[in-house]
C-alpha cells in the first residue's frame, strides 16, 4: 500500500489489504509511522545481511575491486528493486530515527572499514583509504535513494559506482603498503 499510495495510505487500507482488522494492526503498531519503522528495520537487516555475506566472501576469496563493487551494487539493487516507492518512503521517513537509523549507522560503521581494506588491497585509496571508503559508501547511499529508486537504471548505477571509486580512490593512488612492496 505504501508503494502504491505513498504516505497517503491509511492504516484502514493497509489492514484491509493484509486481511486484518485495523484493531489487530494497532495491537502491533501504534500508527503508520511505527509500521514504516518496522518495515525499514527489517529492510536494513536484510540488505545489510546480503552486503555482509559478500564482504565476508571477499575476505576469503578476494575478487578484483571492480568485481567486488559490482557484486555489492547487484546486492543493493536486489534489495531495493522491488517496491521502490516504499523504499523511498522508508528512506525519507522511518530511517531517520529509531531502530532503523541505528542499524544503518552500525552497518555503515562495519562497511566502511571493509571497503577501505579492499581499497588498500587493490593499491587504491591513498592517502586516506577510510575517508575514500566513507565517500564511496555515502555516494552509493545517496545515489541509491535519490536517483536509482526513481529511475531504476541498473547500468547507470554501476557506472556511477565505478566513477565514485575512480574519483575517491584513483587507480594511480598507492597505499604505503603497496608502495613499499613494489
Amino acid at each position: 500500500m505504501f508503494d502504491r499510495e505513498g504516505l497517503s495510505a491509511t492504516t484502514n487500507r493497509i489492514a484491509a489489504r493484509a486481511g486484518y482488522s485495523v484493531g489487530s494492526l494497532y495491537q502491533y503498531f501504534a500508527d503508520k509511522t511505527a509500521l514504516l519503522e518496522a518495515l525499514a528495520t527489517r529492510h536494513v537487516d536484510e540488505a545489510a545481511g546480503a552486503v555482509r555475506a559478500i564482504l565476508v566472501e571477499a575476505r576469503t576469496d578476494p575478487p578484483s575491486l571492480d568485481q567486488l563493487m559490482a557484486s555489492l551494487v547487484d546486492a543493493i539493487i536486489a534489495s531495493h528493486d522491488d517496491r521502490r516507492g516504499l523504499h523511498a518512503i522508508m528512506h525519507r521517513t522511518a530511517s531517520r530515527t529509531g531502530a532503523a537509523a541505528r542499524r544503518v549507522e552500525r552497518f555503515e560503521a562495519e562497511t566502511v572499514p571493509e571497503i577501505a581494506f579492499h581499497l588498500v588491497r587493490a593499491g587504491r585509496g591513498a592517502p586516506d583509504p577510510a575517508l575514500a571508503a566513507s565517500a564511496i559508501v555515502t555516494g552509493i547511499d545517496g545515489y541509491l535513494h535519490r536517483v536509482f529508486l526513481v529511475t531504476g537504471d541498473r547500468a547507470e548505477f554501476h557506472r556511477v559506482v565505478g566513477g565514485l571509486v575512480d574519483l575517491h580512490a584513483p587507480a594511480s593512488s598507492r597505499t604505503s603498503e603497496t608502495t613499499e612492496s613494489s
